[in-house]
């Protein structure tokens, strides 16, 4: 177990399996980096080594390239009528997404990836159910430990039960292909939570409160988890913080994982934090810096 700070984006490593259980020394130390990186900055990079082999990485990832490939016609039709996001999504040129809208229910991804592969597709199946278990227990312990730290740990069974986590597969186009260089304008995530995984593609910036912009760079085994719209611990009034992407695509790392926690019933149990976070999937780097 240990922090660290990588760009300025705290940086919190859950190797040690003790921080994983609640009450010892290991959880409440933890529980503490979380807490303090989300009064600060709203986010933390999430560093979970062993859930996910290279092999089952790589071929997952793979699929991901094929699930894109598939024309358009085919991806529209995926969309279902649900009150969470499902199927097709495309907010420009430069960004398109797929979405699951029950990511951790294995008949809605198996009903999702028997359209795009009606034989079925295993590797496929299989990388999007283990993605989505990882991003849920880390969604869970984090929830937990902030519930635990402020004193209100005896609404956090009704919490889980009043979540249903969202599954968002984004790729994103090099700039001297679509000429967009925005692939998301700047917005409040309306989740409680959302986890990243970003598959090396380095980009993600953080607007703090300080008024500058911190970059997040991709390490090994590591997941982005960000306070929601619905998800702030207020202690005193104080504005909203920006994040948004500025992408450097290279060839086949160009797929985001988003994983966000809705919540069911429409009337969440909100526990207000300093500095909720806003994404943006913003322009490359060629073209230069943003303004601030």
């Amino acid at each position: 177990m240990g922090t660290q700070t990588v760009a300025k984006i705290p940086v919190v490593d859950f190797s040690n399996e003790d921080c994983l259980k609640p009450g010892t020394s290991s959880w409440l130390s933890i529980s503490k980096s979380i807490c303090h990186a989300l009064e600060e900055l709203g986010c933390f990079v999430a560093i979970l080594p062993g859930k996910v082999s290279p092999e089952l990485h790589n071929t997952f990832f793979g699929t991901l390239g094929e699930l894109f490939d598939f024309p358009t016609e085919i991806k529209v039709q995926s969309s279902f009528e649900k009150p969470y996001p499902s199927g097709y999504i495309t907010p420009n040129a430069a960004c398109e997404g797929l979405a699951i809208g029950y990511a951790t229910d294995p008949e809605d991804t198996r009903k999702f990836t028997h359209h795009f592969w009606p034989e079925g597709h295993d590797s496929f199946r299989e990388g999007a159910d283990l993605y989505a278990k990882v991003m849920e227990e880390l969604d869970q312990v984090v929830t937990r430990m902030v519930f635990e730290s402020y004193g209100v740990e005896k609404y956090h069974d009704d919490h889980i039960q009043s979540i249903v986590h969202t599954y968002r597969f984004n790729q994103y186009k090099e700039f001297n292909k679509t000429g967009i260089d925005e692939g998301l304008p700047a917005h409040t995530d309306k989740t409680f939570s959302t986890t990243l995984y970003q598959n090396h593609v380095k980009g993600l910036e953080i607007y703090s409160k300080d008024n500058e912009w911190i970059s997040v760079d991709p390490l090994p085994s590591s997941f982005i988890f960000l306070a929601g719209d619905g998800f702030q611990l207020r202690k005193i009034s104080q504005p909203k913080i920006n994040i948004k992407a500025s992408f450097d695509i290279p060839d086949n790392w160009n797929i985001l994982l988003m994983f966000g926690a809705l919540n069911k019933r429409g009337t969440p149990l909100v526990i207000k934090l300093d500095n909720c976070p806003h994404i943006r999937e913003n322009k490359s780097p060629r073209q230069g810096q943003d303004s601030k």
